[in-house]
């Protein structure tokens, strides 16, 4: 039989009057607990308002930090699956700030509403997603499924697979070791210095900027509307650039060879041994690939 933890906790509020040279203490958190997982226990954590902050130690054990607004009830239960964190607030809106420190290697699914997600130095699969706030991935190895309806989704030194999409907020992606899917709808898409087999980069409404590598058994699309796509490539380019456009502009800095296709603005040019496969399409954007300048960043 499988023992089930069930703990919740709600929020009160307590009036401070304080003197003319008395500042008042910040509210000490609500909830802190901490409690032993297993190796193969999930987080997840459902928050409709607020911020989800993880970060990560040596133990295993999950330790939960926990501050919400005044009428909410924060609950969490423990299973040797799951370790499940979540909220109610009488049928209102219910908001809190959590700080959870959990073990490395922890796998997790967090998000929900208007919430902000920070997570750093994770070495599990993560998924996360919201309506509005920031998704930030510092420092991990593992699997990352993020998408955000209305803000940024931002990821900085990763190994493994990224799959980060945002409708209208910017995707931004440093330092990544690992097959890349990234998209927005409305606004841009940076891929700085990443090192992929398999790339999907697409906007409809901003900029694709790309700079890494094209490895030679690698395959790359780049997709925009109205924006420009430029990547910014390592040395040396062996690549096959698929080029379809219908009033965009295209330049290299790289020699190659063109073959016109079957329709104008439709083209393949082929550098060096021509083994990566890159698809550029653009409808009204400029599209260049340019030498690698390991000291240029995109614009913010």
């Amino acid at each position: 039989m499988i023992a089930l933890l069930l703990f919740s906790l709600s929020a009160m509020t307590q009036e401070v009057q304080a003197g003319p040279s008395v500042q008042a203490a910040p509210p000490a958190p609500a909830l802190d607990t901490t409690i032993a997982v297993g190796a193969s226990t999930r987080l997840r954590v459902e928050s409709a308002a607020g911020r989800i902050t993880i970060k990560t130690w040596a133990q295993s054990a999950v330790r939960v930090v926990a501050t919400p607004r005044p009428g909410t009830t924060v609950h969490f239960d423990a299973s040797p699956a799951l370790f499940n964190v979540w909220a109610s607030a009488n049928g209102r809106i219910d908001e809190v700030d959590y700080v959870l420190t959990i073990p490395r290697a922890m796998d997790m699914t967090l998000g929900s509403g208007d919430v902000a997600i920070d997570i750093a130095d994770a070495q599990g699969s993560i998924t996360a997603k919201n309506y509005s706030g920031t998704i930030k991935v510092t420092r991990s190895r593992g699997a990352l499924s993020l998408k955000s309806v209305m803000d940024e989704v931002s990821v900085d030194s990763a190994v493994g697979r990224v799959n980060a999409q945002s409708d209208y907020g910017t995707v931004r992606l440093t330092d990544v070791t690992g097959d890349v899917e990234a998209g927005s709808s409305m606004k841009h898409v940076y891929l700085t210095r990443v090192d992929a087999r398999v790339l999907s980069a697409s906007t409809v409404g901003g900029v694709v900027y790309f700079s890494g590598t094209l490895r030679d058994d690698g395959q790359y699309a780049f997709v925009a509307h109205a924006g420009s796509i430029m990547l910014s490539v390592r040395e040396p380019v062996n690549a096959t650039l698929s080029v379809s456009t219908v009033s965009g502009a295209f330049s290299s800095e790289f020699a190659g060879a063109r073959t016109d296709g079957p329709r104008r603005g439709r083209f393949s040019v082929k550098i060096g041994s021509g083994a990566a496969a890159v698809d550029l399409q653009s409808f009204s954007g400029g599209m260049v690939i340019k030498h690698f300048d390991p000291n240029e960043k995109p614009r913010p």
